[in-house]
């Protein structure tokens, strides 16, 4: 097994009943594969054999005790954060790593890895372009403001370019576990329109501009950023 490895998921809720969970935070409900038959599971048994999870009786190997830990602390973290199809883990109890599953193909193939914070930043600069666009001054003099009903109509009728991120928070010890709480979940869809940041307030209906300095602050506190990284990058918006 290597750690470009994508994994069905059907491997993954295998590798989940290791540890006796019946779900993957970010995965589709394991119910629907179920629905669809024995040889899906069948042939992700077969694959986790071929990765060197299970050995040939079955049996899980040292390296696949590992996977299992691994997704095992996932599945039990705080708070999680989806950017368009990587979706970051973090668990209280770990203050040097980030939990990271990629959907490499729509509700059915993924990787999944631990990351150590301090390449969060490299890999975000390197996943998502909305991130490597230079700050304009105006930017400097505000950082979230409500656009018109003429800016925002206009806005929503426009065709982001490369430059957008889809952004949701999980605060899962949050209650109540409901999209109309704030605590609990967050999502917003950003994007340029006419060289302005714009920031959709998904569960609101709402359109803002932002500044790239909310945007980066929003990151750090969600993200986690180790403080020196931060400061040393000069995300942090201070």
């Amino acid at each position: 097994m290597t750690a470009q490895d994508t994994f069905r998921v059907e491997e993954l809720f295998l590798i989940a009943s290791a540890f006796g969970g019946e779900s993957v935070f970010g995965l589709p409900d394991r119910a629907v594969f179920q629905l669809q038959g024995e040889d899906g599971f069948r042939e992700g048994y077969e694959a986790l054999q071929a990765k060197g999870i299970l050995n040939e009786i079955g049996e899980l190997t040292d390296g696949g005790a590992l996977v299992v830990e691994s997704l095992e602390n996932y599945q039990h973290c705080q708070s999680y954060v989806r950017l368009n199809q990587f979706m970051f883990g973090f668990r209280d109890e770990d203050s040097e790593n980030a939990y990271l599953l990629i959907e490499v193909e729509e509700d059915s193939s993924y990787r999944f890895e631990v990351m150590d914070k301090v390449f969060i930043l490299q890999l975000l600069t390197q996943q998502f372009p909305l991130l490597k666009r230079t700050l304009s001054e105006e930017e400097k003099s505000f950082l979230m403001r409500k656009l018109s009903t003429e800016d925002s109509e206009l806005a929503a009728l426009s065709e982001p370019d490369e430059r957008f991120l889809s952004m949701e928070y999980f605060h899962v010890n949050e209650e109540p576990r409901v999209e109309e709480n704030r605590e609990f979940y967050q999502q917003y869809f950003l994007f340029v329109w006419k060289e302005r940041l714009i920031a959709v307030d998904v569960v609101r209906e709402a359109y803002y501009q932002v500044s790239g300095y909310w945007l980066w602050n929003e990151l750090y506190r969600e993200l986690k950023f180790p403080v020196k990284e931060a400061l040393e990058n000069g995300t942090t918006g201070i």
